[in-house]
């Protein structure tokens, strides 16, 4: 009876992660009505730690990142989320989290202010094929897209944090044969998907397409009489416009090729963009393959993965987009420039000039990001 008292204090030190300490009951022998001076006659010995609860006191499901008060008080009630069991991906938080102590259990927490808007999924979406129609409901706790990390640290000096957004990849909606189709099916085909996205509730803008001739006539018949154009009516809204836009991974191919396919000594002619002159300039793909020539006993190289492959594609390899872009690189524009006069290669500033063109426009088009170039402060 006199130890009763005792026992249930024990039981209750390691609820508060507090040191627990040895108890020893003196006068053991004292009436039950005087258990109160039997509890104070509790004397205190060596102390030692049960389970590892020693130390500051750590509310349950609280935020392990520095300084974060996510889960300490009523204030700043968030969601958390354990860290990932699949061992890789459990290191990249740990060295994204700004903190030397860390040591990561089954109950260590990151809160959901660490994570960007993208990085997270609060609803969950059904597709009802009988109806047509997309259900969505709210997830009861906000859960983690696959492959997520901590990026965001308010707390923490600015160069920890990371605000990109990355872009989301194209989905597939439809897939079809086309070895045998013909312009008017493909229209029908194209025209119905875009009226069922706009019923779902996507907005469509434009059509991405190669300079394919049944794709050119199948994108003309948007237009009455069909006309091959940049812009059309949209079909779900008369107000609003539907844009054709080339691939630009297609046109890159198609400019070298053409390039190749000149029967002029390989010439590709341009004006001259820049400047007051209405200069005509001129690009030589010979001179590339020169360069190659010189530079091909060479340990140091400017035409960094340039091959013959490259220089003299078969028909089948003249799709390949990799094979063009070892063309159109800034690498080669420095070789032309260093080298043209040593070894007095033709054309070699036009050359150059043409390849940073198409250089600097696919830098442009290749952005993956909303937010590239954008710097923290």
């Amino acid at each position: 009876m006199f130890i009763l008292p005792a026992l249930l204090y024990l039981k209750v030190l390691p609820l508060f992660g507090q040191r627990l300490y040895h108890f020893i009951v003196r006068n053991k022998s004292r009436p039950p009505h005087d258990g109160g001076a039997a509890l104070s006659q509790l004397v205190l010995t060596r102390p030692c730690t049960l389970l590892g609860l020693a130390g500051p006191m750590r509310m349950p499901n609280a935020c392990c990142v520095t300084n974060c008060r996510g889960n300490y008080d009523a204030e700043n009630k968030v969601a958390v989320f354990s860290f990932p069991k699949v061992e890789e991906l459990k290191l990249k938080w740990i060295q994204a989290i700004p903190r030397r102590d860390l040591v990561v259990t089954k109950n260590t927490k990151v809160c959901e202010k660490h994570f960007t808007d993208d990085d997270i999924e609060r609803v969950s979406t059904f597709y009802k094929e009988s109806t047509g129609e997309t259900l969505i409901a709210k997830l009861k706790k906000p859960r983690l897209k696959k492959g997520a990390t901590p990026k965001i640290f308010p707390h923490c000096p600015s160069y920890l944090s990371s605000t990109k957004v990355a872009r989301d990849g194209p989905e597939d909606v439809h897939i079809v044969p086309v070895s045998h189709i013909v312009a008017e099916d493909l229209f029908t085909l194209i025209k119905k998907i875009i009226l069922a996205l706009e019923e779902i509730g996507f907005k469509g803008m434009g059509i991405v397409t190669d300079n394919n001739s049944i794709n050119r006539k199948a994108v003309s018949n948007f237009n009455n009489p069909p006309q091959f154009q940049a812009q059309y009516q949209h079909p779900a809204d008369e107000k609003r416009p539907l844009f054709c836009l080339i691939d630009s991974v297609h046109l890159i191919k198609c400019v070298r090729n053409n390039w190749i396919n000149q029967k002029n000594g390989y010439f590709m002619y341009y004006p001259q963009f820049e400047g007051e002159e209405n200069a005509v300039q001129t690009a030589s793909f010979s001179i590339l393959r020169k360069l190659y020539d010189i530079e091909s006993s060479e340990l140091l190289k400017f035409g960094i993965g340039l091959t013959r492959k490259a220089l003299w594609p078969t028909n089948l390899e003249r799709q390949n987009v990799s094979l063009a872009l070892k063309i159109f690189s800034s690498n080669l524009v420095k070789g032309l420039l260093e080298l043209g006069e040593k070894h007095n290669l033709m054309h070699y500033g036009g050359t150059a000039n043409f390849l940073n063109i198409f250089c600097t426009w696919w830098d442009i088009a290749n952005v993956k990001t909303v937010t590239w170039g954008n710097h923290l402060d």
